[in-house]
């Protein structure tokens, strides 16, 4: 008998990221071709969490490899985080106060639904293990990863705000 050992919503997630990667690479290229280069940093701190939030996305992807906590609070804290620190910084200003143009609009759209469903996603897949387990979704939390979770969006939304 033929097992499915594709966790299709996890691929879904990862698909729909394809976008935010394909924009943050090639800014690097526009900010270097238009000597942007006090951007690189910022830009820089939105990548680098990007691909650690893409390799959980990626290992979750298969079946064999288990729904846990650790791994759901991180993708969730890093793309809360970028929806904090793009929201705060451009979604509101562009799109819901109407100032952007319709480039703007669509890449802080573009780039906010994803960010949105990384977090919707993996809680729901984490609720679906908790179910499965027949426990409650906060027992497979402890309260010490919650803290560090709060303190990680609170610590990179403030450096994201500053540089």
């Amino acid at each position: 008998m033929r097992r499915r050992k594709l966790r299709a919503s996890m691929f879904y997630l990862y698909l729909i990221n394809l976008y935010p990667h394909y924009y943050s690479w090639w800014s690097y290229f526009s900010y270097y071709n238009e000597d942007f280069y006090n951007y690189f940093k910022h830009h820089f701190m939105f990548t680098i969490t990007e691909i650690i939030a893409t390799c959980i996305v990626l290992n979750l992807c298969d079946r064999k490899n288990e729904v846990v906590s650790w791994k759901v609070l991180t993708i969730v804290s890093i793309n809360l985080m970028h929806i904090f620190v793009s929201g705060l910084d451009q979604f509101v200003t562009h799109v819901l106060q109407g100032q952007g143009t319709n480039f703007q609009n669509a890449r802080d759209i573009g780039l906010m639904i994803p960010d949105s469903l990384h977090v919707i996603i993996p809680i729901w897949q984490l609720y679906k293990s908790a179910k499965n387990r027949d426990i409650k979704i906060r027992e497979l939390c402890n309260r010490e990863e919650i803290i560090m979770c709060i303190v990680f969006i609170s610590i990179f939304t403030l450096i994201g705000r500053i540089m």
